[in-house]
Parts: structure tokens; C-alpha cells; sequence
């Protein structure tokens, strides 16, 4: 039987942000250290979000969806912010999707994406700060391709040349006197923009520079404020409390404390500058300390980094930096996080954080079939805390409720194993904390031999080919989809034996100038019946009847078409209709009876055909009984068990694939295999014989870059025969410098009873610190650099504790994620140089 369309269109239109829609608000002002909106006192709470204008999270540098602009800007509204920070709204060049590609070239195709998130950000009542320029040569550019594109080899000349500050101006002048389409104001006109910042930590500002720079933009774009920082935990430049031209003053928190924060506010304040944290890590955020920011009033406000949005289709974007958040959270952890955000930012809010805002309708992008299960995927709405699955059965059939509690962002595409035979309908609705429920989803339906699959279009990614100059725009909550000047094109969709088609489509008449053609793998394009239903004012449903053999389908837009598409659909047969058992299938790690099984092993096996999902048993005992731990809806053929095996121990292990038919166990099962135990020497950490040049040693051990200078290097002395690693650092105005790496795949020193390392103090009689984080926590040890005899220095990790600035909780040495080595100043500032090598972790 084939699928039944819903009869609501699963992309719901909104009408477009039209030239006359206005950014709402009025311009934030400076009092002497205070900020003013509407005549009244202006704090605030909020994020950042640098990928508004230009991203490289989805599939290298892009410009992001509409939708995860959207997402990202009401996420962090859910979040109860009132002002986000958003780095390539002003930083824009050296890169082909910049706004200034290359000197004196510009792109206006790079302000689509700009101008769509002011005017959303102003519609949802946020207000933006804006940084111009970067002290980093991140994708987005900064103030060394200004200075590349002079020749110029040393990036502080961003700050002397003059030809470099007569480009720089040029580019800051462009993007002032640019006028957003969706509100027809110039940038710099425009009151949802609270300020413009000199640049992204910038380091080495001379007064000069920040005088020419902030009078230059007070002239340019009078009614917004100035804002100016450098890197963290440098404390505030001075020169920015002194020029007149700068209305904020900002500071940088890795790791935030209240005391440094209020140390740098109160500073400010007395210089009669606003004080803001403009980044603080976002894992820090605590109510014990965000309470304490939030009591001192001369912090005017504190932005965490950095919250990120869900993804086109689903779940969200993931960013690598270990200070991503989303909303509401993917763990228990990030939830306690992002709550305390939420909280500090209502508590800050004068007025209040404003309108909640309205959620958008979920949207299910696709249900697949594994092993004959329905597995359904939707993307999720800001706003949301979770959601509830529903099914009925045909078109009757009463709809209940097929999650036991809610599911998050991080659970689609979710397993549905009670799918019923015949066909079934699924929606979506999303719940708050409290359960309530506020929003659902338009339905989707599929038969028990065929799959439901939605292209929202957002990004082509979902489709096979097109040709034409295609543009898409926004459309409220979704896009639409048109052809460059009515000339003309087509967009196309692949995949084995396609039955049906539909597309919604905005079009001025009911004569609805588009053509579907399908065609077989490697045939030629044939033109389909379709019949067209009005869904709306201008709006209607284009769709086939059942389709014969077809593998691929396309929309045409003849040339002067005025149709603009929002959005298709497709059913097709299923290649995992779940008919007959999962077939055999083998353990391939650990291989069965071996003995010498490493602690950190990952299980994989051969893929079993028709397969939905796996379980996976794991114990010390041959019937399975009190198991170390058990996995199920397994639906890749490898499981990594974070904690680690013990080692010197025996494993029984029971591994069973599932379908709508039944299940098969692995051939063999339950197997056994046997953990090797800890060396005598314990677990080499690292005793850098592997690196080749120094060079090769820098590409790991990461300087802080929050801290002083400090430099690794190879040595060829240390605590035994072979290579080391010289640490020259210098104490300033940081108080502490340091070198960090990170583990791809984290380490397991399960067995260990602590570090061992040999070290070659430099009597300076400053404080070493070995640091490593352990399944998301941070763990310091410390001991002073008296003398310049080599010695070997033995930490047990009792001695190990979370720092004051960070997470408290249990040490699990089974999942090692980063080490780093620092010199705090508690006696000696200055230049000096320690050597350390062989890192242990040694047998207890």
C-alpha cells in the first residue's frame, strides 16, 4: 500500500521578513559607567554566538542556514538574554564568502545571512554587540589579513600603517553604510546594534590606534557605543580606560572568578567606563558564581561562550572547543549550566529578559525503516526542554503517546519498536520542563514497506543536483527557494525507487509554473502528472500520484516562473523492510579467548544484515548475572565504554542484533576475553621520543592563551637518556603561563595510583602545577620549583583536587581527556626555564 500524504503540509509557511518591517527598540545609551535603554538602567545576560555571518561548523566555511541563525538567536532568547555577541557579523575577510574578499573587493552576497540575523535579533527584542576585527587569523579574517594584504609581515602594523588603517576604515565604513533590506535602515542607524568592538582580543593596542578607531566609528555611526578589550586574563588595558572614544570597556574569563571579574569591573567603573565580561566558558557557569557577578553592580553584564543552535534536520551543531552549550542541554551537567545562564541572565535583565518567545512548530524531516522499526527524525524547536512522540494507527486510529517520558534533541532519529503492520502516522510535540505542552508538529505518514523522507531546504545538502542560478531566501520559519531573475532551473532529489512526490510552493496563481520530472538510475528526465492543491493565500501542495520506476525526481522552473518553493517530500521503498532475521554475524574486538585485551578497548563487530539495533552485555560472571555494564539500541557495529575495563580481569560478553522479527545472538556468544594487566612501569603519558622537531612538539602542547608567554621545546637532558621537553616562560601580567595537549581519544589510567615525572626546576621557587581533566573535570596538583637538581617528582592522585574555578566531583582516572603543565608567579616574575620528561601514570 503506498504512503498517505498528511493532510496538513508538513512545511508550515510563514510570510517573509518584509523591506518595511522595522528592528524594533530603542538605541542603548552610556551614562558614565552605567548603560541606559529607554531612560532606564540597561544590564544584562546573554552569549555568543560567532557563526551568525559566516560559519565552519556544518560542513567547512559556509554561511549558515537560515534556520540555525534563527534557531541560535531564539535559543539564546530561551536563555533569557537580552544582548548577544556575534564575531562575523563584523568579521568578514580574506575568505571567498567574506564580505571583503580580497583588498577593495567586496561581496554583497555575504550580507544575506548578516542582514537576516539583525533583523531577527531585533524582531526577538536582543540587542547585538559587534566585534570588527580579530587579534586571531581565524577563518573569518582578521587584523593580520589587513596586514598580509599590504606585505606587511608583522600584524601590529594593523595599528601604525597607514595604509592598513586607511583599509580598515574602508572595510568598517562599508559595513556601516550597508542598508538592511529586511528593515531598511543602514547598519549604522539601526537601534538593535548596541555596539561596535575595536576587535576581538586584541593585543598591543596603542592609544593612537584606539583614539583614530573609536572617534572614526562615534562619527560614522554616533547614536551606538564603543567597545574595547584585550585577551583574557591580561586585567584591563589602561590605555581603554583612558581614551575618550571608548564607552565599553571588556574582559575575557577562562576560567571565570567572581574576585577577578569584580577586580576589572570596579576598575572600569572608576574610570567611568561600562564594564562587561564579553566571554566568560560557559562550563563554568554556576549559580554560586553567576549570583556573585550578578551582586556587583559595577559588572553592567556577562556573555557566556558559547551557545550553539540544532541542526537543519536534527540534533545540533557540535563545535569542538569543550565550551559549547545548547539549549536546554545534552547532559545533566549542561543543563545545571545553561539554567544557571538563564537564571543570572532574568536576574540582570532591567527591563526583564521581555516576551517569552513563541516556539516553532517541530518538524520531521524523515522516518526510515531499520530491521522493519520506524525510526523518525525531526528537528527540534528553541525553546523546547523536550518531546513526545505520537502514533496512530492508519488514518483513524486515536493518537498515543510511544515515549515513556520526554525525549531530547540528542534522541532523533528515534526507534519506534512497536511499529505497527499496515501504515502509521507520527507527530511530534514539543513539551517544557513542567510537561506542558507547546507545540506540535504537522503529521507524517508511511506504510510498512515504504519510507517518509522531507527536504526543508535549508541547504541543498539533501539534494542530488541542480542547475540555474538558485537563491534562497527567508520565509518566516522556513526558506524559499527561487530561480536568480526568473531565468529558470531545477533542483533534484535521488534515491531507489521514489513512489511519490509533493513540494509546497508559493506561487501569484493557481497556475503554478513548475514541472516535476522523474527519470530511473542513469535514464532520461520524462515529465509526471501532478495535481495541485491550494493550501492557502497563494500558497499550494504540488504532488504525483504513485510513481512508477523512479530513482530520481526534480522540480523545473520554466524560464519566467514566479513560483517559489518552501519545501518537498518524497516516499520510497524501504531496503530494510525487517522480513527475516537479523542473518550471523561475528566479534571482530576483542577477539574471542584473547588475554591480553587492552582496558580502553572499543567492541566492534561484523555488521548483520537487515539488523535494527544491537545489544550488548558485558560481565565478570559466565551467566551474565550483575553485569559491568549492558548497552542497547545500538545502532552502529562498534561501543566505546567510557569508564574502562579493570585490568588483570576475565569478561563474559553477550552481543544480540534485533529486528521486527526476532533477534540472533553473535556467533559464538557469550565470549570471553581477558584484560592484560598494568605494566610494572605503569602507563607511559609521554616521554617524548616521538616528536621530531620542536615544531612537532608546539603542534601538541598548546600554549594557554590566556596566559604568559611560554615556549616548548625539545631538549636532549632530562630525566633519563633521549628527548625532554624545556618549558621558557616569562611571568607578567598574567601571573601563571602554561602548555596543554589535548587526547583525540581520551587516555585511561585506570590502575594507576598517580603521575610520576621527572623535572628540572629552575629555583625560581614558583609554583608547578600539573593539571589534567578527567571525564569533564579539571584536577590540579602542585609543587614548588626549589633548586636546579633533576628529580623525580611522584603525585598520587589523592593529592589531585578540582581547582576553585572549576566543577566539583568524583576522579575518573578511565577517561583522561587533556594534561597540561604550568608556573604560577608566587615568588619569582620574570624569565626562567624548567625541563620535564618521562610522564607515568605508575602502578599503584
Amino acid at each position: 500500500m503506498a504512503a498517505v500524504f498528511a493532510v496538513v503540509p508538513a512545511l508550515t509557511m510563514l510570510p517573509a521578513l518584509a523591506a518595511e518591517e522595522k528592528s524594533a527598540g530603542e538605541f542603548v545609551t552610556r551614562q558614565d559607567g552605567r548603560l541606559e535603554l529607554g531612560g532606564k538602567p540597561f544590564r544584562f545576560g546573554g552569549v555568543n554566538l560567532y557563526y551568525l555571518g559566516l560559519d565552519e561548523n556544518v560542513g567547512g566555511v559556509a554561511y549558515p542556514s537560515f534556520f540555525r541563525i534563527r534557531d541560535g538567536l531564539r535559543s539564546a532568547k530561551a536563555l533569557n538574554s537580552t544582548v548577544v555577541r556575534a564575531h562575523t557579523l563584523g568579521i568578514s575577510v580574506g575568505h571567498p564568502l567574506s564580505i571583503e574578499p580580497e583588498r577593495g573587493v567586496f561581496n554583497p552576497k555575504a550580507f544575506a545571512t548578516i542582514d537576516y540575523a539583525i533583523a531577527e535579533a531585533g524582531r526577538l527584542g536582543l540587542k547585538l554587540t559587534v566585534p570588527l576585527s580579530d587579534n586571531y587569523a581565524f577563518y573569518h579574517g582578521g587584523r593580520s589579513t589587513f596586514t598580509k594584504w599590504r606585505g606587511l609581515s608583522d600584524p601590529n602594523a594593523f595599528y601604525t600603517d597607514a595604509g592598513v588603517i586607511k583599509d580598515f576604515q574602508e572595510y568598517v565604513s562599508h559595513i556601516l553604510d550597508h542598508e538592511n533590506p529586511h528593515t531598511g535602515l543602514r547598519l549604522r542607524d539601526d537601534p538593535t546594534i548596541m555596539s561596535w568592538e575595536l576587535g576581538n582580543e586584541l593585543k598591543d593596542m596603542p592609544r593612537s590606534w584606539i583614539d583614530t578607531m573609536g572617534s572614526f566609528l562615534h562619527k560614522k555611526a554616533p547614536k551606538h557605543l564603543v567597545t574595547a578589550g584585550t585577551v583574557p586574563s591580561a586585567g584591563i588595558d589602561p590605555d581603554t580606560l583612558q581614551s575618550p572614544h571608548v564607552d565599553i570597556v571588556q574582559g575575557h574569563y577562562y576560567p571565570p572568578t567572581a574576585e577577578e571579574i569584580s577586580e576589572d569591573a570596579t576598575a572600569t567603573t572608576d574610570a567611568k567606563k561600562v564594564f562587561v565580561a564579553g566571554e566568560y566558558g560557559a562550563p563554568s557557569a554556576s549559580t554560586e558564581l553567576l549570583d556573585e557577578v550578578a551582586a556587583d553592580k559595577n559588572v553592567t553584564g556577562a556573555l557566556a561562550w558559547s551557545l550553539f543552535p540544532r541542526g537543519d534536520e536534527r540534533g545540533y551543531v557540535q563545535h569542538n572547543d569543550t565550551f559549547t552549550v545548547h539549549q536546554p542541554g545534552d547532559t545533566p551537567a549542561m543543563r545545571e549550566q545553561v539554567a544557571a545562564i538563564s537564571a543570572f541572565a532574568s536576574t540582570m535583565s532591567s527591563p526583564a529578559g521581555g516576551t517569552p518567545i513563541e516556539p516553532d512548530s517541530v518538524l520531521i524531516t524523515s522516518i526510515e525503516k531499520r530491521g522493519g522499526y520506524n525510526t523518525v527524525t525531526w528537528r527540534g524547536s528553541a525553546g523546547a526542554d523536550g518531546y513526545l512522540v505520537q502514533r496512530a494507527h492508519s488514518g483513524s486510529g486515536k493518537w498515543k503517546v510511544v515515549t515513556p517520558s520526554p525525549v531530547s534533541d540528542n534522541d532523533t532519529p528515534w526507534m519506534d519498536t512497536g511499529t505497527p503492520n499496515g501504515t502509521a502516522r507520527y507527530r511530534i510535540v514539543a513539551v517544557d520542563a513542567d510537561g506542558k505542552q507547546l507545540t506540535t508538529s504537522a503529521y507524517a505518514s508511511v506504510s510498512q514497506s515504504e519510507e517518509w523522507i522531507a527536504d526543508p531546504l535549508q541547504t541543498f545538502g539533501r539534494t542530488s543536483g541542480r542547475t540555474g542560478a538558485l537563491q534562497v531566501t527567508p520565509a518566516g520559519r522556513n526558506v524559499k527557494v527561487t530561480p536568480a531573475d526568473g531565468a529558470g532551473g531545477t533542483v533534484a532529489w535521488k534515491r531507489t525507487d521514489i513512489t511519490r512526490f509533493s513540494a509546497d510552493v508559493e506561487s501569484p496563481s493557481s497556475t503554478v509554473a513548475l514541472k516535476v520530472e522523474t527519470r530511473t538510475a542513469g535514464g532520461t528526465w520524462a515529465g509526471a502528472r501532478t495535481t495541485v492543491r491550494k493550501t492557502g493565500k497563494n500558497l499550494y501542495t504540488v504532488k504525483t500520484g504513485t510513481l512508477g520506476k523512479t530513482d530520481e525526481v526534480r522540480l523545473v522552473w520554466p524560464s519566467g516562473s514566479k513560483a517559489a518553493v518552501f519545501g518537498a517530500r518524497f516516499t520510497a521503498t524501504t531496503d530494510s523492510p525487517g522480513a527475516a532475521l537479523p542473518s550471523a554475524f561475528s566479534l571482530e574486538s576483542p577477539v574471542p579467548g584473547r588475554e591480553d585485551v587492552l582496558i580502553d578497548t572499543d567492541f566492534t563487530w561484523q555488521e548483520s544484515a537487515d539488523v535494527a539495533y544491537y545489544s550488548l552485555v558485558v560481565s565478570r560472571q559466565g551467566d551474565l548475572s550483575d553485569p559491568v555494564f549492558s548497552a542497547d539500541r545500538l545502532t552502529r557495529n562498534s561501543y566505546s565504554y567510557p569508564p574502562g575495563l579493570e585490568p588483570d580481569t576475565k569478561y563474559y560478553l553477550q552481543l544480540t542484533a534485533h529486528n521486527r522479527v526476532g533477534k540472533r545472538t553473535v556467533t559464538g556468544g557469550p565470549v570471553t576475553f581477558s584484560t592484560r594487566p598494568v605494566p610494572q612501569s605503569g602507563y607511559a603519558v609521554d616521554d617524548f621520543e616521538r616528536y621530531g622537531t620542536s615544531a612537532d612538539l608546539q603542534a601538541v602542547y598548546k600554549r594557554n592563551p590566556g596566559g604568559d608567554p611560554i615556549t616548548p621545546a625539545l631538549a636532549t637532558t632530562g630525566g633519563s637518556a633521549g628527548k625532554a621537553m624545556t618549558l621558557s616562560y616569562e611571568l607578567n601580567a598574567a601571573n601563571y603561563a602554561g602548555v596543554g595537549r589535548t587526547y583525540s581519544d581520551p587516555a585511561n589510567w585506570n590502575g594507576a595510583g598517580g603521575l610520576r615525572l621527572w623535572v628540572v626546576p629552575d629555583g625560581s621557587g614558583n609554583t608547578f602545577i600539573v593539571q589534567f581533566k578527567a571525564d569533564g573535570l579539571f584536577w590540579e596538583a602542585e609543587t614548588a620549583l626549589t633548586g636546579t637538581e633533576a628529580r623525580l617528582v611522584t603525585i598520587p592522585f589523592t593529592d589531585f583536587k578540582n581547582p576553585e574555578w572549576g566543577e566539583k566531583g568524583d576522579l575518573n582516572v578511565r577517561r583522561i581527556e587533556a594534561l597540561s603543565l604550568l608556573v604560577s608567579n608566587s615568588e619569582s616574575t620574570g624569565a626562567h626555564s624548567i625541563t620535564v620528561d618521562s610522564i607515568a601514570a605508575y602502578k599503584k
